[in-house]
């Protein structure tokens, strides 16, 4: 895949569920946690810092649903649904 088809795949992206990023970052740290070849240390390291970013993201989410929920000023609200992808 060239550089040119990767950088439009990369535009695409889909929201996440809370609970698929949680399970993604799960995934990832079982990954890093399976490599064994020194070689690979690189990919160990930016598999765990994957999972840590795929991890936050979640809680992120979670706290900024809830703000959205306890939210009085519609407007607002309404905004962090949308960023949330539930607006």
């Amino acid at each position: 895949m060239g550089e040119g088809a990767h950088m439009a795949d990369s535009n695409q992206t889909t929201r996440m569920s809370i609970e698929a990023l949680k399970k993604l970052s799960t995934r990832l740290f079982d990954h890093a946690d399976a490599i064994t070849n020194a070689a690979a240390r690189n990919i160990e390291s930016d598999i765990r810092l994957a999972a840590h970013i795929a991890s936050d993201m979640a809680s992120l989410r979670v706290h900024l649903k809830a703000i959205a929920t306890a939210c009085k000023d519609e407007s607002t609200a309404r905004d962090l649904r949308k960023l949330l992808g539930e607006g």
